[in-house]
């Protein structure tokens, strides 16, 4: 299954991450309660499209964030540009989410497709990086 070969993958290839799998709005609930010192990356329910006894396709989003400084000027009323350590946040996550990508393609049986990165900015008020959705593709096993 895609997602249990993305946990897995993720594990090693960012050390001393917190996964997060499932919607959204739960994930963010229960961050609020664990503690997270290096990259937290969430991947939201995964959906298919395929041709029966064909070939499938999975839609993928997984969210790479790393908390930013608490005092950013993010936060400060009057004061909304984006700090500028919120966008070394978002290049470097920017940067690992596609070098992760490269190497899971290198190590699975997925081959890759396109690809769109979003930043995030202040996640939680406190959490920036990039929202990563590709689509995978491979030959469904019987």
């Amino acid at each position: 299954m895609i997602v249990d070969d993305i946990r897995e993958h993720l594990s090693t290839y960012v050390k001393g991450s917190v996964f997060s799998y499932g919607r959204p709005f739960d994930t963010a609930l229960a961050a609020a309660n664990i503690e997270v010192d290096k990259w937290f990356i969430h991947l939201d329910p995964v959906s298919y499209d395929g041709i029966a006894n064909d070939s499938e396709k999975c839609k993928v989003a997984i969210g790479f964030l790393l908390q930013d400084k608490p005092d950013s000027a993010f936060d400060k009323d009057e004061n909304l540009d984006i700090d500028s350590s919120i966008e070394a946040i978002q290049q470097e996550a920017k940067v690992l989410s596609l070098n992760w990508l490269n190497d899971f393609l290198d190590n699975y049986t997925f081959s890759g497709s396109t690809y769109t990165i979003t930043p995030a900015t202040r996640i939680k008020n406190v959490m920036s990086g990039v929202l990563l959705n590709v689509t995978f593709s491979y030959k469904p096993t019987c």
